[in-house]
């Protein structure tokens, strides 16, 4: 089975939601381009990354629903974290979701929370964040 990995870093400014729907179908493309001649059921395809986009949102839904411009119709990608969401963005109070890792029905996907919660709390890093607290979507 050829697996193909996609790993995106879409725009960052909370406003560009045209220009993150146009990075992720150029993937896409890209993706698709370099499974030509495998059959749907010799492939499988893993996307992942930084989506700087809350899930739930309408990009997400098109990507699950298989409804982005370009996706084959077998691309309904699967979010490999809905049961266990965790938070991946820190800022202005908030706690946000904004990195995922999605695959096509034909990948068995099994993920853990990548940090213990007290080793996040250690961490604290991401606290500082964004520099643009004003812009961050409500």
């Amino acid at each position: 089975k050829m697996l193909s990995i996609a790993n995106v870093h879409l725009q960052g400014n909370p406003l560009a939601v045209a220009t993150r729907r146009q990075q992720l179908r150029s993937a896409l493309r890209r993706l698709r381009r370099l499974g030509l001649g495998a059959t749907e059921a010799a492939t499988a395809t893993v996307l992942a990354g930084d989506f700087n986009e809350l899930a739930g949102s309408a990009l997400h839904g098109e990507l699950q629903s298989g409804r982005l411009e370009d996706q084959p119709e077998s691309w309904k990608f699967l979010d490999a974290h809905s049961s266990n969401a965790f938070c991946t963005f820190r800022g202005a109070g908030r706690c946000d979701r904004i990195d995922f890792i999605y695959h096509t029905g034909s990948v068995a996907a099994r993920v853990r929370k990548p940090l213990a919660t007290e080793e996040e709390e250690r961490l604290r890093w991401s606290w500082r964040w964004p520099p643009w607290p004003e812009l961050v979507p409500g």
